[in-house]
């Protein structure tokens, strides 16, 4: 179902965007 691909595809952005911040 499209609505769960969405949330996975958001978890990703969101555990990528920590591993940024702790790298900067």
């Amino acid at each position: 179902d499209l609505g769960h691909y969405s949330e996975e595809q958001n978890d990703r952005f969101y555990q990528d965007l920590k591993e940024i911040e702790r790298r900067y």
